[in-house]
């Protein structure tokens, strides 16, 4: 999946898998019952005007990229 965000004023295409929130559903019976899933944008590549620059970026910016990637598929 590709998607388009704007991070410090800097437009970046990021390109990964998104995989949407599953809730969790606890019921009595336990075959029926399941713990949340998902919730999340895993990037593969992080390209800025056609360069990846995955390689340059520190964690707290790529997690900040990913949770801005999540939120723009959640929106479309």
């Amino acid at each position: 999946m590709k998607v388009t965000v704007t991070y410090k004023d800097f437009d970046f295409e990021l390109r990964g898998d998104y995989e949407p929130y599953i809730p969790a559903k606890l019921t009595a019976d336990p075959y029926d019952s399941h713990p949340a899933e998902g919730g999340y944008f895993e990037i593969d590549k992080v390209l800025l005007d056609g360069a990846d620059v995955y390689g340059l970026l520190n964690d707290e910016t790529l997690e900040a990229l990913g949770e801005l990637g999540y939120q723009e598929v959640k929106v479309d």
